[in-house]
């Protein structure tokens, strides 16, 4: 008796060894099929593939390259799961049926991405400035956008991306709940929780007209990992300022395109805003949405219907933000983006009327009348021979108080008006 069961164990364990190399071995075939038959161009290697016992696939070294576009990206190591250990095997076979699988899970350590000058191209050859891109840019120089091309100039020659995600299907409720991380080295780590209605049922039935997925739970946890830095460095230079300065002045300059639109950022708004603008800033939202809310009508919502239908709460760093504008409206707010257009062109035009009818330039005027031009470009040429040029602040108790632009920043001057020898106006 102990002799057959001896036999028994070791034919078990050979026909198990014989079963796991096979799945092993139609694993390594369905990958270099799924290889052969990257399209665009691609070329798609990996350095070596396994899998283990619970089903989970691990695929290391791999590079995809796109030599028409100059395109390289290499994924250190990939682990992908989405059943049983004989499921994973026909892989082929599964990604063939376009389904969802009932669990799923994937895992990337560090896909590198860079970023060069032909990805950068086909990223934002095609790209139309939106209102958003618009606020997001505010008081940042003359940039209009930060897309990518302004990545690359932040310092970011490639982005490294990190996840690991898992999906499944609710044993009670039949929802799809998913929860994870992504995580892109030097700019941000989101974490989330997610749980969708009628997910499966919206995929699985083809003639039946079905309601789409409904949202029944989503947390956000969004922290700074470098890019807040980075971009307010970027700003500042290209403000001629310091980053402390531009978040400010970018907060104040955001309020003021909302208030053109009426659109009021309320003092506390103001302060979650500057906070959520600095390094390591943390930002955490939590939906619980009801039954009535639809994304369809999110534009019609002011800001206290989206917190009550969509059980919205907010909180920065910690601290929880209830009321951040009043008199919201996607609308209006989508209107910031044509006005600056419009007002731009008007400007351009103006300058260009000024140019051709007026001749502007300095006129010398009677040293008595300098109080008569406060806030004017002028130019004083001192007794001494010096000259200074700028913008009259103040002429206060005999003092004159100068202020000039120098290497981005502003400084004022204060000289005595008996040490003017010659007083010049700029109209």
């Amino acid at each position: 008796m102990i002799r057959i069961l001896i036999r028994f164990v070791v034919f078990a364990f050979f026909i198990g060894l014989s079963l796991y190399v096979g799945v092993q071995w139609k694993l390594s075939q369905d990958l270099d099929y799924l290889v052969s038959q990257s399209g665009y161009g691609a070329r798609f290697t990996y350095g070596s593939s396994s899998i283990s016992p619970t089903g989970e696939i691990t695929i290391n070294d791999i590079k995809v390259n796109i030599p028409s576009d100059e395109i390289k990206i290499t994924i250190n190591q990939l682990k992908y799961s989405a059943g049983s250990i004989l499921d994973m095997a026909f892989i082929r076979t599964q990604m063939g049926k376009n389904e969802f699988p009932k669990k799923l899970s994937l895992k990337i350590k560090e896909a590198i991405i860079p970023l060069s000058p032909r990805l950068v191209e086909l990223f934002t050859k095609d790209d139309v400035r939106t209102t958003w891109d618009a606020v997001n840019a505010s008081a940042c120089g003359k940039v209009k956008k930060i897309g990518l091309q302004e990545y690359v100039e932040m310092g970011y020659d490639y982005l490294v991306l990190s996840t690991d995600v898992q999906f499944k299907e609710d044993y009670y409720s039949g929802n799809l709940k998913g929860y994870g991380w992504i995580d892109i080295e030097q700019t941000n780590r989101t974490e989330f929780q997610l749980n969708l209605a009628g997910f499966y049922e919206y995929l699985t039935q083809e003639n039946v007209k079905v309601a789409p997925p409904t949202l029944d739970y989503l947390d956000l946890t969004i922290v700074d990992k470098g890019y807040n830095r980075h971009r307010n460095e970027f700003c500042s230079l290209k403000a001629g300022n310091k980053s402390e300065d531009y978040v400010r002045e970018h907060v104040k300059t955001v309020v003021q395109k909302l208030d053109s639109v009426d659109i009021k950022m309320t003092l506390s708004g103001e302060s979650a805003y500057e906070l959520l603008m600095k390094p390591n800033s943390q930002l955490h939202l939590e939906f619980k949405p009801e039954v009535s809310f639809t994304f369809a009508d999110f534009g019609y919502y002011d800001e206290r219907e989206i917190r009550a239908l969509l059980g919205l709460t907010v909180e920065i760093n910690q601290q929880l933000y209830s009321n951040l504008v009043n008199n919201w409206a996607l609308d209006r707010f989508n209107e910031i983006e044509t006005r600056e257009i419009t007002t731009k062109s008007e400007q351009s035009k103006n300058r260009f009327f000024e140019n051709i009818i007026v001749h502007r330039s300095f006129h010398l005027e009677d040293k008595k009348s300098m109080g008569d031009f406060i806030n004017f470009q002028i130019k004083v040429i001192k007794l001494d021979g010096k000259n200074i040029e700028g913008v009259l602040q103040k002429n206060e108790k005999q003092q004159l108080v100068i202020v000039r632009q120098i290497n981005g920043g502003t400084i004022s001057s204060v000289i005595s008006a008996k040490q003017v020898k010659e007083f010049f106006v700029y109209r």
